[in-house]
């Protein structure tokens, strides 16, 4: 494993295709530094031969060849302190944060993060990774019956809302006036970059965000306001 830097690094992707994400995996990767790597499926029903291959293609052309697949939650914090960068795919959002919660991995994932391993994130990944995943309610099916929905809480106050496509403007809309939140609503060809504190725009497509006091586009390049301010 190589040494972690202190800094906070976290990829969010929107839930594209390889193409789409370029920008994110592209640096993703380049955090990696031909390091190990670890896949989580958990979102997803077994068994994951296929979700591995398609990581293992991505991540290869990146320049990363040892991947490591956790099956199982416990394999999560079995894996953590061997890898140097953690991999979390999509599929059902509320499967993925129960699973995660069974064993404590969520947390181990939290602090390896916070310590400056790198995460990527993508669709239900990414949703993970921010403030609250129930914005993946009309997608996702709460088969848990999940009442605390909270995520990992590394996207700096943002839930994270993927696959966004403007048609979904009105109910995204609806949710943060009952809810309060605010949320970064990512298309399939975005995605964000979390450096440190500051979280900006990995494009091509501009990222919605959705606040209680206004809705706005950010382009690529530019960095989502600081809540607060």
């Amino acid at each position: 494993m190589l040494d972690v830097e202190s800094e906070i690094r976290i990829a969010f992707g929107g839930g594209g295709e390889e193409d789409d994400e370029r920008l994110v995996l592209d640096r993703f990767g380049a955090w990696l530094r031909g390091g190990r790597l670890l896949f989580i499926p958990l979102a997803m029903d077994p068994p994951y031969d296929r979700a591995l291959a398609w990581v293992t293609t991505v991540m290869a052309g990146r320049g990363v060849g040892d991947i490591a697949i956790a099956t199982s939650p416990d394999d999560v914090l079995r894996i953590i302190p061997t890898v140097d960068g953690v991999f979390i795919g999509g599929g059902n959002t509320y499967r993925l944060l129960h699973s995660l919660r069974s064993t404590g991995a969520h947390v181990a994932l939290s602090g390896a993060a916070r310590r400056g391993l790198p995460l990527y994130g993508g669709s239900a990944g990414a949703i993970l990774l921010g403030s609250d995943i129930d914005t993946a309610r009309w997608d996702d099916t709460n088969a848990e019956g999940l009442i605390d929905t909270m995520g990992l809480d590394l996207a700096l106050g943002y839930s994270i809302a993927c696959h966004y496509d403007p048609a979904q403007e009105n109910r995204l809309s609806d949710y943060v006036a009952n809810t309060h939140a605010n949320v970064a609503a990512i298309p399939e060809a975005s995605g964000l970059l979390r450096i440190g504190d500051e979280i900006r725009v990995a494009g091509p497509a501009s990222v919605a965000l959705f606040r209680p006091e206004t809705a706005v586009s950010v382009k690529t390049g530019a960095s989502l306001p600081r809540l607060g301010e």
